[in-house]
């Protein structure tokens, strides 16, 4: 009788651990991340996708809430990036990168106490898609981009072409030895796990001699401020997609899709008129 009680107890004993290496197996199947969105064509790259904003260097900087948000449809790529307490009338450069997470003090080599542009790139990579004047080329639009209104905050808003964006990617490099990387030639392209990051304080912020620019800014134009990962998002972004359609200004998708929407146009709270067809270099957008 004792025999045949230790040979059951035996058996549930392994029931119970199979039981057990199964749900542990179970679990590991459900926290695997799902794949990336990335293909040499872009044709699963569709819908929403959002990167809520870390603030880089908070004893610099404070807190920078913010987001951007892309939507493709068909061949329409709309972007609208929102940032809020920032510098005040200071020029933001802002830009998609291939790396796949945020710099944080952990990378700060020096150990000065700041992230500075290089510390970042060391992380991030080169820039892939500069968020400026023309988002159908990494060059064209180079000169310009927004800055911060008299509370510091700005907006940014372009409507694109996809496949010029993509093809633009694609194109040869010309500059090889620039801070602008194209896509190679077997690279899959994706929206999702990009990184996006802002850059730009005052002048007269007090940094450290260690804290450098890069080759063609000033440290202070060119000190990181805030950062975010791109990931597709399956609900509505609160205040950035309305009934399908991006607020602001609008223009036609075409190989100058920079020219502006006729008429004034109109943003939350203010009011800009399209800019002329050239603007010098440090006009805002």
């Amino acid at each position: 009788m004792k025999f045949f009680s230790f040979i059951l107890s035996q058996i549930l004993l392994l029931f119970v651990q199979a039981c057990g290496v199964s749900n542990k197996n179970n679990d590991e199947i459900n926290y695997i991340d799902p794949p990336l969105e990335e293909s040499m064509d872009g044709h699963n790259i569709s819908g929403l996708y959002l990167a809520k904003f870390e603030t880089m260097n908070p004893h610099i900087n404070g807190t920078l809430p913010g987001s951007l948000t892309l939507k493709r449809t068909n061949d329409r790529l709309q972007t609208f990036l929102r940032l809020f307490a920032g510098h005040v009338r200071i020029k933001h450069r802002q830009a998609i990168y291939p790396g796949k997470r945020c710099p944080t003090l952990s990378d700060d080599l020096n150990l000065d106490g700041h992230i500075d542009i290089i510390e970042a790139r060391s992380v991030i990579g080169k820039i892939l898609i500069p968020l400026d004047g023309n988002l159908n080329s990494q060059y064209s639009g180079k000169n310009y981009f927004p800055r911060g209104d008299l509370s510091g905050n700005y907006q940014y808003e372009k409507i694109s072409s996809f496949s010029l964006l993509l093809k633009d990617l694609r194109d040869k490099d010309e500059e090889p030895n620039d801070h602008v990387i194209k896509l190679d030639e077997n690279e899959p392209f994706g929206l999702d796990g990009r990184v996006v990051m802002i850059e730009g304080v005052s002048q007269d912020t007090l940094l450290p001699e260690t804290v450098v620019g890069d080759d063609e800014l000033k440290n202070y134009e060119s000190y990181p401020i805030a950062c975010g990962v791109i990931q597709k998002n399956t609900s509505t972004a609160p205040g950035t997609i309305y009934n399908g359609e991006t607020p602001g200004p609008t223009a036609e998708i075409g190989e100058n899709q920079d020219i502006p929407a006729e008429g004034p146009i109109h943003f939350p709270g203010r009011r800009i008129e399209p800019p002329p067809e050239e603007i010098p270099e440090e006009e805002e957008i």
